[in-house]
């Protein structure tokens, strides 16, 4: 029987692909930015509450925890073939405090999911009903495959892979081993969330803002459309100054939050100045405060998401 070794020396590394992220980085961040963008929106039209998706991503995170402590793995088409998934019995004090949510706020979204039938008890069991709420999240791994084939081509003019991947190839990977890649995947925006979510009010309050930076990342890789990048060093400085900017029922649409909630968290952000309104009613960032807090929760995140690249990119080569 033949056997094939592992070689170490074809593997990528966390921080090769870092900095190939930061020195593409406009070109990069616009995908993930994109991602991000669809991936929270189901999230609100889904639920009309992200604090409910988070309570979700936990327990799907812990579920596949325990796939991989006992070597199972759910393809895509396997997973979503489930009525329902039925998950650990769980301690509220330990869920709200990987969450960073009250006590009293965890109990009072699972009676919420409870109603919905989202979650079902039965007797001892708990399952996660799918067909109340869950469809496929074809766009999702769509667009997460076709940032890590950018990846894959950058990475290749660099010599630091022999090939160039295809978002197909990658999708079925993916797909392949879903349950697998959705662990790192699901701790990866856990933590991300966290870290938002310890600038901003509330994380509808960030995805509006972020949505501004989407929007003014677009007009400054438009700008340099020649083949010219910003880097990450150099990006947030030029941001604030990129127009025009979005109006209250653009946002609305892109996020999926009703555009009088999104005039109520722009007015606020306004107050905080982390927000410019033009007298076009167009909204933009601001330098200042927030701007700020958020470079060095910036770093924390892409090095992480490089690292979430980093280990599906070595599993394909």
């Amino acid at each position: 029987m033949q056997i094939n070794q592992v070689k170490f020396s074809k593997l990528l590394t966390e921080e090769k692909v870092f900095n190939v992220f930061a020195e593409n980085y406009t070109q990069s961040i616009i995908l993930w930015y994109e991602f991000q963008r669809v991936w929270y929106h189901r999230a609100i039209t889904t639920f009309n509450d992200v604090n409910k998706f988070f309570i979700l991503e936990y327990f799907f995170k812990k579920t596949f925890s325990s796939y991989s402590e006992h070597f199972i793995n759910k393809s895509f088409e396997e997973f979503y073939s489930q009525e329902s998934l039925e998950i650990e019995k769980f301690n509220i004090i330990d869920l709200a405090k990987e969450l960073n949510f009250s006590k009293e706020t965890v109990r009072r979204k699972l009676m919420e999911l409870e109603k919905a039938q989202i979650i079902i008890k039965d007797k001892k069991n708990i399952k996660i009903n799918f067909g109340s709420f869950l469809t496929k999240t074809e766009a999702e791994v769509k667009g997460f495959a076709r940032l890590v084939s950018l990846f894959t081509k950058i990475l290749y003019e660099k010599k630091y892979l022999h090939k160039i991947f295809s978002e197909k190839e990658i999708e079925l990977v993916i797909k392949e081993n879903f349950t697998r890649y959705c662990l790192p995947f699901l701790e990866f925006q856990i933590a991300y969330s966290l870290r938002v979510r310890s600038v901003f009010k509330d994380a509808e309050t960030w995805f509006i803002w972020n949505l501004l930076v989407y929007n003014q990342t677009l007009n400054l890789f438009k700008k340099y459309k020649n083949g010219e990048n910003v880097d990450f060093h150099n990006f947030m400085k030029m941001l604030p100054n990129e127009h025009p900017g979005l109006n209250a029922m653009s946002i609305s649409d892109l996020s999926g939050i009703p555009r009088p909630t999104v005039l109520r968290k722009l007015n606020l952000l306004i107050k905080d100045k982390a927000v410019v309104k033009s007298q076009k009613a167009l909204y933009t960032l601001n330098e200042g405060k927030i701007l700020k807090k958020v470079e060095p929760l910036r770093l924390a995140n892409n090095k992480d998401l490089c690292s979430l690249i980093t280990k599906i990119l070595n599993f394909i080569i």
